[in-house]
Formats: structure tokens, sequence, C-alpha cells
């Protein structure tokens, strides 16, 4: 007893909690054992454990051993909440489940019932039960430490959340379809149905096409054995490596013995045998899953690839390959060609190979060298700048090249070689080809070989196998000639910039110039050398060649010697240069500049001597600069220069005033030479000035206005002996007018015009004057212009969109437009006159002719009675002196009249008692400016007096509005109007005396409502039973409301599908005894509803809360019909008939002589398990209790369901070689003529599916059998079968 329960040693392990509680996880030890006497515990449980369940597991411990403590030691256990002696654990889980196994049942059967009438509070009733029940029940379990039943906290609380949310899950009714996934499954599980017999069994057990067609035959061609050279049409070349090539033999259904290969010679065509034996090819050959060939229908056993080693260029085909049986396989006639891999390089040509920098518009030829098997093809990319292009040459070859490669490459699946021929053209060529091309972009250039490709096709990507290189400057590709690259440099060009032949430099005696080289080319190329031929004027020396070094794009060149100067080149570090216009600068060295001076005097006749005339003729390069001094009686001294531009130039002398006077001319300079001094004797003159009058108008006074009808004046300026006499003139268009005024004494004189009358410009002329001496001077001096008004100013308002008045909202300002003529600033004045009378005046300044404005505020009328420019006062038109201003009409509301409203006061009106739920509205009309919004508040007081309160906004666009009365809920409602606003006047704008608060009340009746006393009863009587018969049961129905009652209720008579109304007036009582609608009604079922309720005071309901509604059956004598008139059946159909009378119906039938009796409900139906006749007897209903017996044939025949058997209903495998056929015969059952339909299909790859590759039917045979004849691989069976009555399918 004691070995029994001890457990082996198990090594020392860390466990956790869930660990803890897991049977299988948990390493047990075995209690301390029992003290001698005690009964055998454990036996005792094993012999009470129920067959059904497992052993218990052992108690498991409730702590862990203490740190330090020997693992070996004994650990303490607890046992389940209810003590063994009571209930062993066996029991005890079993209990715990049938607890679950209960809760589950009865939600289902709860669930049941709440989907009989889909209501929101059941499913939300039956949610809530299960999710407590079901979540106490999980929890609570773990409280009994049930074995295997005892789950940790994150355990339990995981299937509480699945409980509930498959709870949660059944209970949406409204939303999932549980009713029916719960038939579905059931109808999985449990699919039978009642058959003739009266015995429930599964249609498909009877129906399945599988016991009906059965058999099949399965027809395979042998394949033949084949060798193929080259079997995937690749392409061979041995690199420069000399690497082995291995070229493939692909062997079907055979294991090689030896194989022989010939191999030719490109030069003489000689060939040797190469024998490989069986020895050799084991370590050659590889097992593969590729198809032999092409054709589907052949799947062969074994397929084999040798891999033969070659190294030697040439043609090579298979010889002999022999089996293991020293059979010969067939072979398949493939040549393959081996030569070289082909091969290609660019290089310059030339010394320009090693050269790697080139000028623009220079030419380069590169070379490709190309090597293999022509004809070739060569693609190579050329990149410029960073900008790649891609170039192909195709058909290289030698000069006189022939081959049979020129009309295409050979066919890879047949012999390209005769005995005989020669092989030459599968020589090796190199062929060069010349890229000759013009340089005409800066920058790096770079040709690079991407790939080569022979005549064979072989094809060697340069590009892939250097892809992570960098290709254009790799020394690797470059040492190799994949690559070849140079510099493209730009051409420097340089020209005079300010110098040529037309436009020389000067240059001075004893001084240097320069002029200016522009150069264009890169700097970082340079410095660049310009080589410049200097040739002196006059032949005087032998031509020079210059040299200039030029670092930037503008150098000086310095010239210190007459002569030309040209341009001969420019070099830089790469290229040589353009020279461009201008290329040559000429310098030329002017003489000193001259002066030559012929004095003569002014003479007047009266005067005499008055100033002097100096002829001045001039030597050198203009611009000249001459500079001379005055001298005044000797004693005052002014220096004066001046500029001439030509060589020749006069020059007058005229003093203001009498003296001695001196000119001197002393110093000349011209654009090249300064400061020339000259002799001052050869150049002077001196005279005695006596000076004539003069009188010129003063600098102010040239130019005047004034106001037409006004006098203007202006002040004349005198030179000269006094007194002086003046003589002008006025000119004012065509009109001349002269004056004389004499004695004039003081140097400036104030002139006074006359009125002058006429707008636009006068002129006052000066024509003389005379001095003291009587000497009289013709004057030319500068007029003086007065400009006269041709109208005087004017001001006047301007039309606000073609009006001269306006509106606006009280309190608000307006700025009225002013249109002013004349000159700026003016002053305009003006009055208002308020509607009272009041007049006040204002005057303003205005500074702008059109803009400015006059800003009014009170309404009124404003003219304008003066005004006044800068010179004149001006006028005012009639016209347009006056603007009107008034307020906008400020908003208020009023309440229409209508004959549901009764007026109390000003602000108290009732409107008329409405009906709840009706729709009623209060029209307003609104007097301002659109659109308006009104804002008022609705109080509703319910029957209880709770009172609700709410602020609303109406906003409305035209002048009458209607207000929408709240009739939702029954009871006194009040609408309290509290102000009024428009598109002026917003809600803080309105004047407090523009509105009037009103109030209207209204009274909301509840609507009158109609029910049955007993909802949902099935009302039960005979056809043409009248009111009078006290043993119908009377309908009840109860009414809420104002009596007398209008009662409108809709009938539907379920078996026409037709409704009809009934309405029952002047009803006085609240419940009413509704019994007069029996007599209406004729057979069948009428679900009567109720439609309408009008109460007392004209309320009405048409909707109800709850569907009211009452069946009314009225019953006739049973009777059955066919359903349809078919009269043959097959096993497997179903035969059905309408029944017509109250259910259950009580059926009884005769099949095969024997009778049967049957419960059922319309419409009755049995499933057709056997064959034969079926005969209806009688039938009787629940609601006559008599029986009828069935007049008429209700005989059905049953028929069997043909079968169809290939190869006697087994599964054949015939093998046939190509061209044999083979039979496949099928048997039938049934009632001649039969139709089948059969197909051939294939297996696809190695799964077990299959694809049908034909389908064939056959039909019209007469005998039980049919053969036909094959020689196509396939698997042959039936798929359908028809007699002259019944068919079966697979699958059906």
């Amino acid at each position: 007893m004691v070995s029994s329960l001890t457990s082996p040693p198990q090594p020392a392990t860390r466990s956790n909690g869930l660990q803890a509680r897991s049977p299988w996880r948990t390493p047990l030890r075995a209690p301390s054992l029992p003290p001698p006497g005690t009964p055998d515990y454990f036996s005792q449980r094993t012999t009470r454990l129920p067959s059904s369940f497992p052993p218990s597991p052992p108690r498991q411990r409730t702590d862990a051993p203490r740190p330090g403590s020997s693992p070996s030691g004994p650990e303490v256990f607890l046992g389940p909440l209810i003590p063994e002696e009571y209930i062993d654990v066996g029991s005890q889980r079993l209990y715990a489940l049938s607890i679950f196994a209960f809760i589950q049942a009865w939600k289902i059967y709860d669930l049941t019932q709440i989907h009989k009438v889909i209501s929101t509070e059941a499913e939300l009733s039956f949610a809530f039960k299960y999710l407590v029940i079901e979540g106490l029940y999980l929890w609570a379990l773990p409280v009994f430490r049930i074995p295997w039943l005892t789950f940790s906290p994150a355990v339990t609380v995981l299937q509480i959340v699945i409980c509930s949310a498959w709870t949660i899950f059944l209970s949406s009714a409204s939303v999932l379809p549980i009713s029916a996934f719960l038939s579905a499954v059931w109808r999985a599980i449990y699919d039978r149905e009642v058959s003739i017999s009266e015995h429930r069994i599964r249609a498909k057990d009877i129906v399945h096409g599988s016991s009906y067609i059965s058999g099949r035959h399965v027809v395979h061609i042998l394949p033949e054995s084949t060798a193929k050279l080259n079997p995937r049409a690749e392409t061979f070349c041995i690199d420069e490596l000399g690497t082995t090539v291995y070229l493939p033999i692909r062997l079907n259904a055979t294991e090689p013995k030896l194989v022989q290969m010939y191999h030719v010679v490109y030069d003489d065509a000689s060939y040797t045998t190469l024998n490989f034996t069986r020895r050799e090819l084991r370590k050659m050959t590889e097992v593969i899953s590729v198809p032999a060939s092409h054709d589907s229908r052949s799947v062969p056993s074994k397929i084999l690839e040798l891999k033969l080693p070659v190294k030697e260029p040439g043609l090579y085909r298979l010889a002999r390959v022999v089996d293991t049986s020293n059979l010969d396989v067939k072979l398949y006639q493939v040549d393959v060609l081996l030569s070289q891999c082909p091969s290609a390089n660019v290089r310059g040509y030339g010394e320009l190979s090693q050269i790697q920098d080139r000028c623009i518009g220079a030419l380069d030829s590169p070379t490709l060298r190309v090597s293999g098997i022509p004809p070739l093809r060569v693609k190579y990319s050329r990149s410029i700048k960073g900008r790649d292009a891609m170039f192909s040459v195709q058909s290289i070859q030698p000069d006189h090249f022939s081959s049979p490669l020129l009309q295409g490459r050979p066919s890879r699946t047949g012999r390209v070689w005769h005995a005989g021929d020669t092989l030459e053209w599968a020589l090796p060529q190199t062929v060069e080809v010349a890229l000759d091309t013009t340089l005409g972009t800066v920058g790096r250039w770079a040709y690079m070989i991407d790939e080569v490709e022979d005549g064979l096709g072989n094809l060697v990507n340069y590009s892939r196998i250097y892809e992570d290189k960098d290709r254009e400057d790799s020394p690797m590709l470059a040492k190799k000639g994949l690559n070849y690259g140079f510099l493209v440099h730009s051409r420097p060009t340089v020209r005079f910039t300010n110098c040529n032949a037309e436009q020389p430099v000067n240059l001075a005696k004893g001084r240097k110039a320069s002029t200016h080289l522009q150069l264009q080319g890169t700097l970082a190329e340079g410095p660049y050398k310009v080589r410049i031929l200097y040739t002196p004027s006059e032949n005087e020396a032998p031509p020079e060649m210059l040299e200039l070094t030029m670092r930037n794009g503008r150098e000086s060149l310095e010239i210190s010697k007459p002569g030309s100067y040209a341009i001969e080149s420019v070099q830089g570090k790469f290229c040589e240069g353009d020279v461009l216009e201008s290329a040559t600068c000429l310098a030329l060295m002017p003489a000193e500049p001259t002066l030559s001076v012929k004095f003569e005097d002014i003479e007047d006749k009266c005067a005499g001597s008055i100033g002097v005339t100096a002829d001045l003729t001039l030597t050198g390069t203009p611009p000249f600069k001459l500079r001379y001094r005055i001298v005044t009686d000797r004693q005052r001294l002014e220096n004066k220069s001046l500029d001439i531009e030509n060589t020749r130039h006069q020059l007058q002398f005229r003093p203001d005033s009498a003296g001695h006077y001196i000119y001197e001319f002393f110093m000349l300079r011209d654009r090249l030479y300064d400061n020339i001094q000259l002799d001052v004797k050869q150049f002077r003159t001196e005279q005695t000035v006596k000076v004539l009058a003069s009188a010129s108008f003063a600098r102010d006074s040239l130019n005047k206005k004034c106001c037409t009808g006004d006098s203007a004046e202006v002040t004349v300026n005198f030179h000269g002996t006094g007194p002086f006499t003046l003589t002008y003139e006025i000119l004012h268009g065509n009109k001349r007018k002269q004056y004389s005024i004499s004695d004039i004494t003081e140097p400036a004189h104030t002139l006074t015009t006359p009125p002058l009358t006429s707008g636009g410009a006068y002129n006052v002329v000066l024509l003389s004057v005379e001095d003291g001496n009587g000497c009289k001077s013709t004057l030319s001096e500068a007029d003086a212009k007065i400009e006269v008004r041709w109208q005087r100013p004017a001001a006047q308002f301007v039309a606000i969109d073609g009006k001269m008045n306006a509106m606006a909202m009280k309190g608000q300002s307006i700025n009225v437009p002013l249109r002013l003529s004349g000159e700026a600033p003016w002053l305009v004045t003006y009055t208002y006159k308020n509607p009272s009378g009041v007049t006040a005046s204002e005057t303003v300044s205005k500074y702008h002719a059109n803009g400015d404005t006059i800003s009014v505020l009170d309404e009124g009328v404003y003219e304008i009675t003066g005004v006044e420019d800068a010179f004149c006062p001006g006028l005012v038109p009639k016209s347009a002196n006056s603007f009107e201003l008034s307020w906008f009409e400020r908003p208020r509301m009023e309440l229409v009249e209508s004959p549901s409203l009764v007026v109390l006061d000003d602000n108290l009106v009732v409107r008329k008692d409405i009906c709840e739920g009706d729709e009623d509205s209060l029209e307003v009309a609104l007097y301002g400016s659109p659109p308006f919004d009104v804002l008022y508040e609705r109080e509703y007081k319910a029957p209880d007096g709770n009172v609700k309160a709410g602020t609303f906004d109406l906003q409305a666009l035209t002048k009458y509005a209607n207000i929408r009365m709240e009739t939702e809920k029954h009871g006194a409602y009040k609408y309290s109007f509290k102000g009024i606003s428009d598109s002026v006047y917003n809600g803080a704008n309105v004047p407090n005396d523009a509105f009037t608060p009103v109030e209207v009340q209204q009274l909301v009746h509840p609507r009158p409502d109609a029910a049955f006393v007993n909802p949902g009863t099935v009302y039960k009587s005979c056809l043409k039973a009248g009111a009078e018969d006290s043993s119908i049961e009377p309908i009840q129905l109860k009414l809420v409301g104002l009596a007398p009652f209008a009662l409108t209720l809709h009938l539907k008579h379920e078996n026409t599908g037709q409704s009809d109304t009934v309405t029952i007036s002047n009803i006085k009582d609240n419940h009413y005894f509704l019994r007069s609608i029996y007599s209406s009604l004729g057979l069948g079922r009428h679900a009567i509803t109720i439609g309408k309720v009008t109460d007392g005071r004209g309320c009405v309901r048409e909707q109800f809360r709850l569907p009211q509604q009452v069946i009314v059956s009225v019953s006739d004598v049973p009777t059955i019909s066919p359903s349809t008139p078919r009269v043959n059946y097959c096993v497997g159909d179903r035969i059905s008939f309408i029944l017509t009378g109250v259910p259950p119906f009580e059926i009884e039938y005769e099949f095969n002589g024997k009778r049967q009796r049957a419960n059922t409900n319309s419409p009755f139906s049995r499933l057709a398990s056997t064959p034969g006749n079926f005969t209806i007897t009688s039938v009787k209903d629940s609601a006559s209790s008599c029986k009828v017996a069935v007049h008429g044939d209700l005989t059905k025949l049953i028929h069997d369901v043909p079968t169809v058997k290939v190869s006697e209903g087994t599964s054949i495998i015939q093998d046939i070689h190509e061209g044999d056929r083979a039979e496949i015969v099928f048997r039938f059952s049934g009632t001649p003529p039969f139709a089948f339909t059969y197909t051939r299909s294939e297996k696809i790859g190695r799964s077990s599916r299959e694809r049908v590759l034909e389908t064939h039917t056959v039909s019209d045979i007469e005998e039980d059998a049919y053969s036909i004849y094959t020689s196509m691989e396939g698997v042959y069976e039936a798929i359908s079968i028809e007699d002259r009555y019944c068919r079966a399918r697979v699958g059906a």
C-alpha cells in the first residue's frame, strides 16, 4: 500500500500560480501516509467516482516552501470546501457542471420566449438577468476548491467576459437573426423529415448521388525513353579563364549506362567521340521535377538530367545513349555550338588615347574593338556631364563575311551543321568600329561598354558584372578597356571693349593711356596668354609683338605710343581661343589746344559802346573749357569759365551798369590737355560803357490769378537813369490795348490793370522804356501772365444712389458727398432745418474738389447757402443745394386678426383650444426692414403642475410670418413676445418705445385612446353566425377620452389578403362590447385592428403605442387538394397537399396496401423514401371534429431513382500504349430510355484534385449497357443519369 502511494523523485522546479492550479504541469508529491487503521481513503474515492469522469488529480498545495527549507519536506494541501466524506470530488464536479448546463438550457428557453415578441425591454431584462446569474456562478466556483474547476482570478474574469459577450450576442434579436441561426444549427445537427412510412429519416440518405452513380475507369499511356541535349535551349561559351562548361542532357523514363557525344572542331570540321561511362555518369546525374515534354498527358515516372563537362570550343552532338537494359534510347537531334565568350573594349585613336583633355569643336574617334562569332552586337553608354545615353551597334562583322547566322540564329532544337559543310563561320572574329564624334559639349565625356552579344546569343553584360564600381573613373575598367574618358574644355574669346578703328584712343604727349580687353572663358583654366601686334603710325619703326597675361575676365593694356594694336591670338591652359571684334585698337596723339580771339564793340546810336563781342576760334580735342576775368573800374575782379563744345564760339559782354571794363582770357583746356596758360596781353581788350534804360517784371509778378471783374497788380523793375516813361499793352485773345506811364522815379513800380471782365489768360507786355536822357529802348522781356477765372467757385451736394435724400438708422450719422469747383481750400456754409422747423447754420473748411463730405446726424433738410475758394467767393446752384435725411422705420410686430384669437387687452390674447399633435400656427405682421428677428418665450404647464420655459428666436424674410404652436404634449401654453429687430435695427439698437410686449395663451387637449381588453385573443365563430347569438364571445374595448366616441376598425381577411374598414359611431360609454362584426365575416381568419378613435372634442388618434389586434376565426368543413397536378414522383421527392380548415388536421392515407394516420398542419408533406402507390383516404380538422372522406383520385405513383455503374461500380486502372484503345462500359437500371453524362479528367500536379478536360452526354439509350472506346489518357466517370421518370447527379 505504501509503495503504491509514493511518487518517484522529481527535480526541483519553480512554479507560478497558474502552474500550481494545472494538474498537468505541477510536480506532485505524495502526502504523508495515514496512521495504521485509517480507512483506505483513496480507494474509497476511486470506487465512488462516476465512470464518465477521469480520475481526480491530486489535491493541490496552498503554500510554497519557505526559503531555506528542504524541498523534500512534507507540504500542506487543502481539499475541497465540501469535505469528501460527504460528497466525493468527482460528484462535486458533476454537480457543478450540471448547474452550468441547467443555466444554459434555461437561457435558451428564455431566448425563444423573448423572440416571440420583439421588445427592447425584454432583451435588456434577458441580458441583465443572465449577466448576474452567470457572473455570480463563475465567481463563486473557485471558492469550492473543486479540483480541475478551481481557476485563477484572471481566468475567472476571462470566463465571465466570454459568457457576458455571448449573452449580449444572443439578446440582440433586433439586430441579429438569432432564431434563424439556431434553427440552421438545429437542422444541421438533426436534419430529419417524416417519410410516407411515418418514420423520421434524413433526405440526403436516400437521394445522395453516390448511391446511384458509382465506379471510375482510369486510362494511362505509358511514356517513351528519350534523351535530349540542351533541353532548355540555352547558350554556352567559354570565358577568358577557360572555366569548364557543363552541357545538360535530359533523359525520360530511363537510367543511362553509356553516353557518346561528337565534338566537331571549327577549323577543319573534324570530329572526335567523347565517351561517358556509367561510373562517370552517376556523378553527373540529377533528378529533377520538370516534365520531359510539353505534352500534358505525358507524365514520366522518372526524369534525370546529366551535366557533361567540356572545355574545348566546337560543335557538340549526341551520338548514342544506352540504358541499363542495354537498349538504345531515342535521341532528339540537337546541336550545341560552344565558343569563346564575346568581348569588347573601347580606346582612343592614335596619340589621342593618352590625352585626357580636349577642346570643344574638335573631333574624337574612339574605337570599339569587338571579338566573337559574327554577327556581333555591342551596347555601350556615353556619358556627357553626368547625362547618360545608351547606343547599340548591330550586325558587326568583317567585310565580305558569309555565315548562316546572318539569316538568324541557329535553331536550338535541331541540327545546324551537316557532314561535309564548313564551320569556319563559327570561328571567333575581331572587328573594330570607329565612333567619329564632334565634341560639342563642355564637360566630362566617358564611353563605357555595357554588354556584348555574339551571333549564337551568348551575352556578356559588363554593367551587371561591375555594377558596384564607379564605371566612369574606374582604373580597373580602363585597364580592361571597358571605359574611356576625357575632359572637354571651352575655348576662350578675347576682344577690345572700348577701342576700335572708329573710336581710337587719344594719347596726350608725355602721358600714357589704357584700353580694356574682355576675356570669356573658364578662369580655372588660366592664365591666358594674349599676343598683340603693335604697328607704329606712319611706319616710323618695324612692327612689334606684345604679350599680355590675363588672369581674370577684364585686363587693361597700357599704351604709351601711338599706332595700331591688333590681337593676334589667345591661348589657355588647354585650348587656343578665338579673337572677336573689336580686334584692333588705334592710338592717336593729337596736338595741344590753341585759341585765337577777335574783339568787336557793340555800338548804340544813342549811348555809344554798350558792350563787346568776342569771336573765339579753337583747335584741339573738344570739349574745351576757357577761363577769363572781367575787371570793372580797375577795382572789382570777377573770374568766370566757359564750356565750349565746338571749335568756334561767340561770346558777348553787355554790362548792366556804366563803367570801365577790362576783358582777359588767361587759361585753356581740352579733353586731353589741362591748364594751358594763355598770353594775357594777346587775349585782352578794354572798354568804357554807358548802359541803356531797361525794364522787366518782378519774378513774383510773372504769373498772377484773379477773379472775373477784379483788377490785378504787377510789379516792374527799372534799370538806367530816371525818371522813366513806360509804354505797355494788355493782350487778351485777339484784343490789344496800349497804356503809358511817365515820371517813374522808383526802381520798382506797381501797375494796376483795369477790371478784367472776361475769363482766360491776359498778357501784360512791356513795349519800351525812355530814360531821363531821352534815350528810348525797345523791350523784349518776359510778359506778365494773368489767369482770370472763367467762372466763380461753386458747391453742391452729390446724389447718393441717384437721390438727394437718404435713410439711416436713428442715431447713426452718414456722410453726404460734396462737389466743389475752384481752388482749394473752400469755406462751405450750410443750414439745417429739422422736422419741427428749428434752423441752425454752420461753416466748414474743405480741401478736395471731389470726395469731401459733410457728416449729418439728425433727421431733417440740409441746405448749402454759401461757398468761397482760395481766391473768390462762389455761387451755389439751386438744383443741388439741399439734401434730406430720414430715419428708417423702427421695427414693430402685430398679431394678425383671426377668429381663433380672442383679445382680452392690449397685452393678452387667448387662442382657440387645440388637440394634442394637431398642427397650429400663429400669424404675425412685421413692419420694418426685413429680415426680421422676433424674440419670444414659450412656457408649458403640464397637467401635474410642472412648468417648463424656453426662449426662441423667429427669423423671417417677409412681412407676414407664422410661429408654429407647440402641441406635442397636452397642457397649457403661454407665448410671451419680448422684442423684435430687423436688418437695420438689431437687438441693441431697437428704441425702448418701439415694441409693446404681447402674451398669447392656448390650451392643448389630450388625444383619446382605445384598446382591446384582451389583445391577441383568437375569437372563434361559425360561418354566417349572427350578432344575436349569445354563445359568441363579444370583443371588449376600452375607450379613454370625452364621450361620445367614434371608432374605426380595420379588418384584414387572411384568405383573400383584402382589407375592409368598419366605423362605429356614437359610443357613449368608455367600455364597449362588440358583437355586430361577426355577421360580416366569411370563412377563414380575420385580423381586427383599431384604426382611429375620435372623442367628443373632435380630437383623433390614429397611432397607438402597442399593437392592438384580435383574431376572429370563422371555420368551415376541411378540404384537401394536391399542391401540384403531378402524378409520378421519384424517391427523395416531397409529396405535398393543401388543407383548408382549422389545424391541426388528422390525415388517413394508404401506401402499398398499408393504412397510415398522421396529425399535421397545412400543408401536409411527406418524403417519398421507397417506391410504391400513395393514396389519401380521409381528412379531419380540429374545428369541425368531423372526418371527411376524400372524393376523387388522390393517388401518387412513386418510382425508384435510376442508377449507372462504370466498370461494374469499381475503380479500374488500365495501362495502354500510344495508338491502342480502351473499352469503358456503363451499365444502367431504371425505366428506359436512359441518358447519362460522363467526363474525362486529369490530376493537377501532385495534389489529389482533378481538372475536367471534357464532358460528353449520351441520350436515347434503350439498352441497360453502353460502351465507349478511347485512346485518350484520363479518368472516366459518370456524373449524371436519367431515365423516363427520374434522374440523379453527383453532388445533388
